[in-house]
């Protein structure tokens, strides 16, 4: 199961969503699992999750990525990573850059390929 953790210079506005067994950021929103209710939106550089802007998005639970196309054919599954964050609408993982959203497009580019996806999921 995984968890994500939206921490705050408010320590009582601090958000953890999940557990869940994935989150789907499809474009600017987060869903997650197994409904795919929408929990999260990305938009001008904050994560905004229960009416507060947060600047960065943590999983510490332990969890692998993989990306999807419109049609859910997945890539190939990257990780297991013990620990990984999102910020400033990019992925890192063990301190890399992993994946950037463009928000022009909506779609996420894998820095490793430079293709682009419009789904990460988080598992």
């Amino acid at each position: 199961m995984v968890r994500l953790s939206f921490e705050s210079v408010v320590p009582e506005h601090a958000v953890t969503l999940g557990p869940a067994p994935y989150f789907r950021i499809s474009g600017p929103l987060i869903r997650q699992g197994p409904h795919n209710d929408i929990v999260g939106r990305y938009q001008g550089h904050f994560w905004e999750i229960q009416g507060n802007s947060f600047s960065r998005c943590d999983c510490r639970t332990g969890a692998s990525i993989h990306f999807e196309d419109s049609f859910g054919a997945a890539s190939e599954r990257f990780g297991p990573f013990h620990h990984f964050f999102i910020s400033d609408g990019t992925v890192y993982t063990d301190h890399e850059p992993f994946a950037r959203y463009v928000e022009e497009t909506g779609r996420w580019r894998h820095c490793a390929t430079n293709l682009t996806w419009p789904v990460v999921v988080i598992r």
